[in-house]
């Protein structure tokens, strides 16, 4: 009686164990994949902000004359006189 006892208590401490991992493991991939998305959105912004530190550092090597051109163009939309100009359609 005893014996049978104790066999009864080991598999139900069992049970509730690999219940216990079970759960365990389910919420640790949660956490996994929710990680995996917020650094792939991170390395995204890592990606823009290079590219904005390299415009930044070409608008940096150009002189004050070329510089006032570029925003001309780019800002006010101004063009040269007899240049063709080209405009991305919506």
């Amino acid at each position: 009686m005893i014996g049978k006892r104790k066999k009864i208590l080991s598999k139900i401490m069992f049970f509730f164990l690999a219940l216990f991992l079970i759960i365990i493991i389910s919420v640790l991939r949660s956490q996994i994949q929710s990680l995996e998305e917020a650094r792939s959105e991170l390395a995204e912004s890592v990606k823009e902000y290079s590219n904005r530190v390299d415009e930044l550092k070409y608008e940096g090597m150009l002189s004050e004359k070329e510089y006032i051109e570029k925003y001309a163009r780019e800002v006010l939309g101004f063009h040269k006189s007899g240049e063709i100009v080209f405009k991305k359609s919506n």
